[in-house]
Formats: structure tokens, C-alpha cells, sequence
């Protein structure tokens, strides 16, 4: 996925979706917090830089 093409409203949903902690049901495995990833900053990098930081 390129990020520079992708819209900025794409970018928050996506940026929130990695950020939330989903608890383990019988139907779909836990999942923590993905702040910590290279994708994630990645996708931190370019909003800044769309907002001019």
C-alpha cells in the first residue's frame, strides 16, 4: 500500500485501528496494540507531514 496515495481520512481509520487492544473471543485470537510497529510510524510519519510538522 502506498501511503503517500492513500487519503488522510484511509490513514486515521487505519492509524486507529492499529492502536486498539481487541480481547481474545472464541471466534478471533487476541490482539494487542501495535504502536510499537514500522508501519505504524510510517503512517505517523505521513500525517505529520500532511498537517506540516
Amino acid at each position: 500500500m502506498k501511503l503517500n496515495r492513500t487519503s488522510t481520512k484511509e490513514l486515521v481509520a487505519i492509524k486507529t485501528r492499529l492502536e486498539t487492544v481487541r480481547e481474545k473471543t472464541a471466534s478471533q485470537p487476541g490482539k494487542g496494540s501495535e504502536t510499537a510497529s514500522l508501519y505504524y510510524q510510517h503512517i505517523v510519519i505521513e500525517l505529520n507531514k500532511r498537517e506540516g510538522k
